[in-house]
């Protein structure tokens, strides 16, 4: 057997290469490991998780956590020179104290709802960048300071208080104080404010992005007004009961109220600017709405929305939504429906979930009601509805929409005699649908006694009697 010297060299050659390779990916790898668990070392980065803090600590390096956090029992803790992400809700209560000086507070992209809850607690921000919420409670016990800082929003919730001379944007100096809590704010920048109001509360001269009002009927009366002040986005969100809504407008508000049937609620709104304003509603309330013009209907429960007629002709803008909690709400009376408002019932996550909507008609000729007129809406050549109109020529035919067909296109049939007109119909259908000589003619004829005569073969014949006794009179004469 002979032995290949060269090809046994090159193969060694080979084999120690790899092995040199495999040697320093190795080495690598250990270092980025090393470097890697010296980086989490520093940064003081915690597991996912919730993380308790209920003794006194002072932090001064980069605090990390991907869960949520909580300072409680009294503790004292002060972060000072360092970053703090926390991917999740950091909340402090039990008469804890959190002192943040010269730090930057959410500043990872990571996109997760996240945000400062303050509770019967003291927080103070002394020169930070803060690029979450810090939400709180002024009727909790509960101190805010905020020094030369910068923050992304405050979300306040607000009971039993008079709020004046807040706007969101640089603040050189405003404190506001009631009984229990205190908010106080020094060359600072508040890019947003949020106000969720609980009860009894004034505001005035002031600009937020939110303003959040739930109302119902419970035993406890509630009288809140707003004055004089702007409002990027209201949020009204009535609960139970009968609620009626009167005048809110996207845009200035000179006057409007909202109140409920007994009187236990009531909304006044002069002078101020709305931007945009959403209707949502939850549980089972009935909620009367006129003059009105709003943004974004987002419908809830067994919630009833009925338009009112009224002068101003009431308006959906923007978007028709279900949300999660929908059952079987229902849509009537007289409101315009923009040809581009977006419907989405992605939230209506329920089984078994509908939407009712009643579709008022009016039907006449020569602003005479016509009675009796056959009426019926059609789903892919089906009959699902039939009716007749009264004296006033009033009918009120109903869809049933669900998941499947909340997008698709209805006809409306009405016939008489023989003769028959039909339009598409859908869920953004503005209402009332008035059906008159302008629609009907020539398909339908004149009215004489509230009744519906043809033209055509009728008016033919009837010209041929006005001519045969024309004749005859002519003749005698």
């Amino acid at each position: 057997m002979f032995f290949n010297t060269k090809t046994s060299n090159r193969k060694l050659f080979i084999l120690s290469s790899k092995y040199h390779i495999m040697k320093k990916i190795t080495m690598i790898l250990a270092m980025l490991i090393f470097i890697s668990i010296l980086n989490l070392n520093s940064e003081n980065f915690l597991a996912s998780g919730k993380y308790i803090i209920d003794e006194n600590q002072s932090i001064d390096e980069d605090f990390i956590v991907e869960g949520d956090v909580k300072i409680t029992g009294g503790a004292v803790v002060s972060f000072s020179n360092c970053n703090v992400d926390i991917f999740g809700q950091l909340t402090v209560d039990g008469d804890s104290k959190v002192l943040f000086k010269n730090c930057k507070i959410g500043e990872s992209e990571y996109q997760y709802p996240r945000f400062i809850s303050i509770n019967n607690a003291q927080l103070t921000l002394d020169n930070c960048i803060v690029n979450v919420d810090v939400r709180f409670d002024l009727e909790a016990k509960t101190k805010v300071i905020i020094e030369n800082s910068n923050i992304d929003g405050l979300w306040i919730d607000v009971s039993n208080i008079t709020i004046e001379n807040l706007n969101q944007g640089f603040i050189s100096k405003y404190n506001l104080k009631n009984n229990n809590s205190e908010l106080i704010i020094s060359d600072s920048t508040v890019e947003h404010i949020d106000l969720y109001v609980i009860r009894n509360t004034k505001i005035q001269n002031v600009s937020c992005r939110g303003l959040y009002i739930p109302i119902s009927e419970d035993e406890k009366e509630d009288n809140t007004e707003i004055s004089n002040s702007e409002i990027e986005y209201m949020n009204i969100q009535p609960i139970v009961g009968t609620i009626n809504i009167d005048k809110i407008k996207q845009g200035f508000n000179n006057e409007a109220e909202v109140y409920s049937e007994n009187m236990k609620f009531h909304l006044k709104i002069i002078e101020s600017e709305i931007s945009s304003w959403i209707l949502q509603t939850t549980l089972d309330p009935i909620v009367n709405i006129g003059n009105s013009i709003i943004t974004t209907l987002v419908l809830g429960g067994n919630s009833v929305i009925n338009f009112v007629r009224s002068e101003t002709p009431n308006e959906i803008l923007d978007s028709l939504i279900c949300q999660e909690d929908a059952i079987n709400p229902t849509i009537k009376g007289f409101v315009s429906i923009a040809d581009d408002v977006k419907i989405d019932m992605s939230g209506a996550t329920m089984k078994g979930f509908i939407l009712t909507r009643y579709f008022p008609v009016f039907i006449k000729y020569e602003n005479k009601p016509l009675e009796n007129i056959s009426v019926k809406i059609l789903e892919n050549g089906e009959e699902i509805w039939s009716g007749r109109t009264d004296t006033e020529g009033y009918v009120e035919p109903t869809i049933v929409f669900n998941e499947d067909n909340i997008n698709d296109e209805f006809k409306i049939k009405l016939e008489y005699d023989g003769l028959s007109y039909s339009d598409d119909i859908s869920l953004k259908t503005s209402t009332p649908l008035i059906f008159d000589e302008q629609v009907l003619v020539p398909e339908f004829g004149q009215v004489k006694d509230n009744k519906i005569l043809i033209y055509g073969s009728s008016v033919v014949i009837v010209f041929i009697i006005a001519l045969i006794l024309l004749y005859y009179l002519k003749k005698k004469k």
